[in-house]
């Protein structure tokens, strides 16, 4: 059964999205009459204040607050109201998910603090980036983080910053799945509210609520109850329905375990009313994705696909609320001179960002189709098979039904394999309109760096269009052949860029190797910005000796080396890929990190990117809820 993860709501800010409080309009238009009048640091505490305001239902709205205080701070040359602006748009960029920069921003701002030497500030800011840390799956720096918001807290007396940091570094530990580690931390920020003599508040609900958490992951549900039923009653006795909403879907996956599905299924349906009434979203999908668990459990797949429905509904919706808070974002960071200059800019990039989301919602849902696919088929087999089991040591009279379940299973793979196939070939075919459709926008383009943008972005649809076409084809459905692939697929190059590639002689020398498709993907995505950054740049007119060489081999047992080198110019010798301004070179980097790969860069003479990888696990690390 699928785990809610631990809530940070207890800490000062929540990154998933949360219940869309009522705007306060009476103190929105005092703050806006007063803006009017206001002159100097008074009028950025104000601004900061409307941020505020506008932080719970808004986002647009607060992004612009933000950045008009951060402009009018730094046109003062007021430090704190520049650390304060930035504080308010870490968060910001931490409730919509851009935890990187949200990260970056709260660095800054604990600079300030520093230099400052705001003491009182300082606990809850390392407060939340050890928690940024933590959804960047960057453990070690966030306990360090953690542990300095401790001292920060003890050394100012700050208890209520102090609890926080004890969840937080429970959190830490849980999300390591270490959850006996982390149980002591959850009952000493228990017990710190009770000796605060505050042990009816929200911070208390979420601490009993992550200790029970642990309890689960212990495979301890019995003992989770008791933390769970307390945190229910104090967030119904303060009010707290975004608290009671959270503790009702752990109980219920508590009950889950114990197996007593008919209790699981009753919670759960009271935290998913609770959460719609909240217009919790994020909470809606994690309670439906429990559901959908429990009915399968209860054999009721009928309910369990309508409520897998009903997430791909709203996943999609978050998506889009995110590009469009995205653009927006954008949009709100321009100075007035340069406004309708960039207002075009940003129109060419959200069409581009739209041909992207169509493609990625094309994949998703390629995804989750053959996901349902494979559970119901895997669900069907094991339940299949404890049926058999079962008869078999009841009655042997029904072994003849038992032949005739096994002939059903055999078909059922069989047709389970045909439409994988058929998935791969439709998405192939995806990518292949979206291809299409760029190309068209091509020909109506004038701009050559539009012109290119398109070239580029098509080569990269082709080239994940080539690993959906190796495997529709291939009796494997989740290896490539790299040599085929990597052969279909600098020919595809050539041909995209022919009027380069007349000139340049290019060498594929590719070991017959077969990787899983989480490996080949970022591979030939690598290799593709590698080929075309080295036909468009690595030869200007004339140069003598154009020759491209694409090598991919195994170096020893478990390690592959991909070599892609040129004869050409060379780079800078003080290129570092993750700092240039070319999207490819960038690209080429965080593919290589996500590898966990070893990436040197040769800058002369050619220029050559060694590449030292392991083949990635086949199955993905499961999505957070």
């Amino acid at each position: 059964m699928r785990r809610l993860l631990p809530c940070l709501l207890a800490l000062l800010c929540s990154w998933n999205a949360v219940a869309q409080l009522p705007a306060n309009t009476a103190k929105i238009d005092s703050l806006k009459r007063e803006l009017q009048t206001s002159t100097d640091t008074t009028r950025v505490l104000i601004i900061n204040a409307l941020a505020n305001e506008y932080f719970n239902f808004d986002y647009d709205q607060t992004a612009a607050y933000i950045q008009q205080g951060r402009a009018e701070a730094k046109r003062l040359g007021w430090r704190w109201g520049q650390a304060q602006a930035l504080e308010l748009l870490g968060m910001l960029h931490a409730r919509q998910g851009y935890f990187i920069q949200a990260q970056r921003e709260m660095l800054e701002c604990m600079t300030i603090w520093e230099q400052l030497r705001e003491k009182r500030r300082m606990p809850e800011t390392a407060l939340y980036i050890a928690n940024l840390l933590v959804e960047n799956q960057q453990f070690d720096q966030a306990l360090t983080w953690n542990m300095r918001a401790m001292t920060l807290a003890r050394a100012v007396h700050d208890t209520i910053a102090l609890n926080r940091a004890y969840i937080g570094r429970g959190l830490i530990y849980t999300r390591q799945h270490q959850p006996q580690a982390a149980i002591p931390y959850y009952e000493k920020a228990v017990a710190l509210a009770r000796w605060r003599r505050s042990g009816q508040n929200s911070t208390v609900v979420y601490a009993l609520n992550n200790l029970a958490d642990a309890y689960l992951e212990l495979d301890k549900p019995r003992v989770a109850l008791a933390p769970l039923f307390k945190a229910i009653r104090i967030a119904r006795k303060i009010g707290d329905k975004t608290a009671e909403n959270l503790s009702e879907a752990t109980l219920a996956q508590a009950y889950g375990k114990l197996g007593r599905l008919d209790m699981a299924v009753y919670h759960g349906l009271s935290a998913r009313k609770e959460s719609i009434g909240l217009r919790n979203i994020s909470m809606i999908i994690s309670i439906n994705d429990l559901l959908d668990t429990l009915y399968v459990q209860q054999g009721n797949y009928r309910l369990a696909r309508r409520y897998g429905a009903e997430n791909r509904r709203l996943e999609a919706q978050l998506r889009k609320q995110e590009q469009e808070a995205k653009v927006a974002e954008l949009q709100g960071r321009y100075d007035t001179k340069e406004k309708e200059r960039n207002i075009q800019m940003l129109r060419q990039q959200n069409q581009i960002a739209r041909l992207a989301a169509l493609q990625q919602r094309t994949l998703r849902n390629a995804a989750f189709v053959t996901a349902g696919l494979l559970l119901l088929a895997v669900g069907i087999l094991y339940n299949r098979y404890r049926l058999r089991q079962r008869a078999v040591q009841q009655l042997n009279a029904q072994k003849q039904v038992l032949e005739v379940r096994d002939q059903e299973k055999e078909l059922l793979l069989r047709e389970k394999t045909l439409l994988l196939q058929e998935v791969h070939h439709r998405v192939k075919n995806n990518l292949q309109i979206v291809l299409s459709l760029l190309n068209t926008q091509v020909n109506t383009l004038h701009e050559p760096a539009a012109i290119e943008a398109i070239r580029d972005s098509q080569s990269r649809v082709q080239t994940m269009a080539l690993i959906h076409q190796n495997l529709y084809q291939s009796e494997s459905l989740a290896r490539i052949d790299m040599l085929s692939y990597f052969g279909e697929l600098t020919e595809a190059i050539s041909e995209a860029f022919r009027q380069e590639a007349a000139r340049v002689q290019l060498h594929v020398s590719v070991e017959p190797l077969q990787l899983n498709t989480h490996t080949a993907v970022p591979l030939g995505l690598i290799v593709n910005e590698l080929v075309t950054n080295a036909l468009k740049y690595a030869f200007p007119p004339g140069y003598p000796d154009q020759r491209v060489w694409v090598t991919l081999g195994q170096v020893e047992a478990g390690r592959y080396q991909l070599v892609v080198a040129d004869s050409g110019v060379g780079l800078p010798a003080s290129v570092v890929p993750t700092k240039v301004a070319s999207l490819g070179l960038r690209l080429v980097a965080g593919l290589a990190q996500q590898m966990k790969a070893r990436l040197e860069v040769a800058a002369a003479p050619g220029a050559c990117f060694t590449l030292t990888f392991r083949e990635l696990p086949q199955t993905p690390v499961a999505a957070q809820a």
